[in-house]
């Protein structure tokens, strides 16, 4: 299918999508060792931010093709300005999500993949759209976050800065 991420295994079995490669490493390190929490109400909470922020980066995409790949004459404004305020709603849930934990964490006392997809999130639609997403004024708190992550030494390892597409035409 031409997906990105897949992860084949060693059997040859192709897993696609973030989430299902994520699951599976999950289960592979055990639960002492795994991003998401296993069950209850911080399980919940997880994969709620997860999906806020995939949608959101999600909404990025949308703006960044319609930009990217449509010509100018054709690109539909009112369609890049629904999803740009889609976009910055998602992220403005994020930030409240981010003061409602209180914590260094979003939904635990240690880093969940909750903080890590919120964090690629943010970066990707920074580096993405060339926008100030507001990361230190509109949303502190959800900027504070996504720069402790980034400079964890795990996330400089695997740091691949965005490049936008050049302009058609």
């Amino acid at each position: 299918m031409g997906r990105v991420p897949t992860l084949v295994l060693d059997d040859g079995e192709a897993l696609m999508e973030s989430a299902a490669i994520l699951d599976y490493l999950d289960e592979l390190v055990g639960p002492a060792r795994a991003l998401l929490p296993p069950s209850g109400e911080v399980r919940r909470d997880a994969l709620r931010i997860m999906a806020i922020a995939a949608g959101a980066a999600e909404k990025g995409v949308l703006q960044l093709y319609e930009r990217a790949f449509r010509p100018e004459e054709k690109r539909h404004q009112p369609w890049v300005d629904r999803c740009n305020l889609q976009m910055h709603a998602g992220l403005a849930e994020l930030e409240r999500a981010a003061e409602a934990s209180g914590g260094a964490w979003l939904v635990d006392d240690h880093m969940t993949q909750a903080d890590i997809t919120a964090a690629c999130a943010l970066t990707f639609l920074r580096q993405a759209l060339s926008v100030d997403m507001g990361a230190t004024l509109r949303y502190p708190i959800l900027g504070a976050l996504s720069r402790r992550c980034e400079a964890l030494p795990a996330f400089q390892s695997a740091k691949s800065d965005f490049m936008a597409p050049a302009q058609p035409g």
